[in-house]
């Protein structure tokens, strides 16, 4: 039997080998996908995390979802902790980069989860029960785990190749509402 880490190891391994084309292709088509259930992400306060390397890009995505008149909060690590708090998105210029070289905006107004009505979760891979494997540090698993069940949404960007049989979750795992890719929006019972 594989294991999870295995399995990261894979997946990493398949988005790594994307090409900027492909790329650009996946964005383009996240964006049709997001179009056409533009009312879900209408006016709300949304969390979003800042792509990195081969991730789905969500730069474009952050500017659109600002236009439709939501307020976009972006994780950032609480010092010495697991957990994300999520500061206002305001200026990609004032933006500093954290341990782990991604982007987060600091001094601006934060809130914490419970305060979010959605909120878009990176992955290594996700499988059809609305399980992911992230990065393997658990920040998002430690940060969701003291909110309701209800809010915030949860929405795991993906690109499609990353959709998996089984992530294996364990009691720790924080399961999804709903994951968009590239080709899908999935809706998890």
């Amino acid at each position: 039997m594989i294991t999870k880490s295995e399995l990261r190891n894979k997946f990493l391994l398949l988005r790594n080998k994307i090409s900027l084309k492909d790329l650009k292709i996946a964005e383009e088509n996240l964006f049709s996908i997001i179009r056409e259930n533009e009312k879900i992400f209408r006016n709300k306060k949304i969390a979003c995390y800042w792509s990195i390397k081969k991730e789905l890009p969500t730069l474009s995505l952050i500017m659109y979802l600002a236009e439709l008149g939501s307020d976009i909060f972006l994780p950032t690590i609480q010092k010495n902790t697991k957990i994300l708090i999520f500061n206002r998105f305001e200026d990609k210029n004032t933006m500093v980069r954290n341990k782990y070289g991604i982007h987060e905006q600091i001094d601006t107004a934060t809130l914490d989860c419970h305060d979010l009505d959605l909120i878009l979760i990176p992955c290594v891979c996700f499988d059809s029960n609305g399980f992911r494997i992230g990065m393997g540090q658990g920040y998002y698993d430690h940060t969701l785990e003291n909110c309701s069940l209800n809010k915030p949404k949860k929405i795991i960007l993906a690109h499609e190749f990353q959709k998996t049989q089984d992530c294996f979750p364990n009691e720790y795992d924080i399961r999804s509402d709903a994951a968009i890719t590239d080709k899908n929006f999935y809706e998890f019972d």
